[in-house]
C-alpha cells in the first residue's frame, strides 16, 4: 500500500511538472479614444499578462506585445490576443473565468472600466527557441490578383524540418500544406489526368524538407477572394519532428483545408520551443 501511495505521488508530481495554477484579477480603465470592445480586449490581455508574471514567466510578455502589433485588424487581433503564441518560457494553457469581463463606471474618476478575474493554468517550457531553426522564403509577393496565378514561392530551410502552411483572413483559416484529398476527389483527379495523377498527389503529401535545399512543391496555391480587397496572413510553421495537425475538415471539393486559427494555435503551443518556429507573411488579394 505504501508503494502504491508513493507511486501515485510520483505520477501526480510528474503530470503537474512545469505547470502552475494562478488566480488573478484586473481592472482596466477605458481611455476616451478607444471603443468599449477594444477596452475589453485590453482587459483580457492585461489579466493574462498578470497570470504569466504571477507564474514566473515574464519573458513571454515581449512576444505577447509583438503579436498585438502584427495582427491584421480587430477581428484577428482578438483571436491572437487570446493566446500567447511566440514566447521563451511558457504559455497560458487553460483559462477559467471566475468573473467574465464586466463593464462598470467609476463616478469619482468619471471613467468606464472593465474588470475580470481568471484562474489560469500556466505551462512552463523545458527548452528555449533554436534561433538557427529558420528558413528563407523567396518570390512571395505582397499583393496578388484573385484567381490570376499560383503562388510561386521557394522555401529554403536552414535545418531539416517538416512544414505546415496555413492562410488566415478575417473570418476563415485554411490549411494549404500538406493537403489531404478525399477518395472522391482522387477519382476525379485520376479521370482528368491519369498520367499526372501520382505526381500531383505527391506535391500535396507531407515531406521532409532538407537543409539548404529549395522546396517548391507548394506552388499549386492560387489566391482567391470575392471581396474588392482581402488582407490575410500566410502562416508557415516548421517543426523538427513530424507532428500531425488533424483538426481539419474537407471543403466542398474534397480537399481537407477547413480549420480555424484557435485550433492551429492550440496545436502550435503544445510543441516545445526548441522544436518549432513560426513565420508570418501578410499578403493582400484584390478582386
Amino acid at each position: 500500500m505504501k508503494y502504491f501511495i508513493l507511486l501515485a505521488f510520483i505520477l501526480n508530481s510528474f503530470l503537474s511538472f512545469g505547470q502552475k495554477k494562478v488566480t488573478v484579477y484586473h481592472k482596466e480603465y477605458c481611455s476616451e479614444n478607444i471603443t468599449p470592445r477594444k477596452c475589453k480586449q485590453e482587459a483580457l490581455k492585461a489579466v493574462k499578462e498578470k497570470a504569466l508574471l504571477e507564474a514566473g514567466i515574464g519573458e513571454s510578455i515581449k512576444s505577447y506585445t509583438f503579436l498585438s502589433s502584427i495582427s491584421i485588424n480587430d477581428n484577428l487581433t482578438e483571436i491572437f490576443n487570446d493566446e500567447i503564441l511566440l514566447n521563451i518560457n511558457g504559455f497560458i494553457k487553460k483559462v477559467e473565468f471566475i468573473q467574465e469581463p464586466k463593464k462598470g463606471y467609476d463616478e469619482e474618476l468619471d471613467r468606464s472600466y472593465y474588470e475580470v478575474e481568471i484562474k489560469a493554468t500556466v505551462k512552463k517550457y523545458k527548452s528555449e527557441a533554436d534561433l538557427e531553426f529558420n528558413m528563407i522564403i523567396e518570390n512571395l509577393e505582397k499583393s496578388y490578383e484573385s484567381n490570376s496565378e499560383n503562388l510561386k514561392i521557394n522555401i529554403k530551410p536552414f535545418k531539416d524540418c517538416y512544414l505546415k502552411i496555413f492562410y488566415a483572413n478575417d473570418f476563415e483559416t485554411f490549411m494549404m500544406y500538406p493537403l489531404r484529398v478525399s477518395d472522391e476527389r482522387k477519382e476525379i483527379m485520376f479521370k482528368k489526368n491519369p498520367t499526372g495523377f501520382k505526381k500531383t498527389l505527391y506535391r500535396y503529401e507531407n515531406q521532409k524538407l532538407i537543409a539548404n535545399e529549395v522546396f517548391d512543391k507548394v506552388n499549386y496555391i492560387m489566391p482567391f477572394t470575392e471581396k474588392e480587397i482581402e488582407l490575410g496572413k500566410l502562416i508557415l510553421i516548421m517543426t523538427k519532428e513530424d507532428i500531425p495537425f488533424s483538426r481539419v475538415t474537407s471543403d466542398s471539393e474534397g480537399y481537407f483545408t477547413q480549420t480555424n486559427i484557435k485550433d492551429v494555435l492550440d496545436w502550435y503551443l503544445k510543441i516545445e520551443p526548441a522544436k518549432k518556429n513560426i513565420i508570418y507573411r501578410q499578403i493582400s488579394i484584390t478582386k
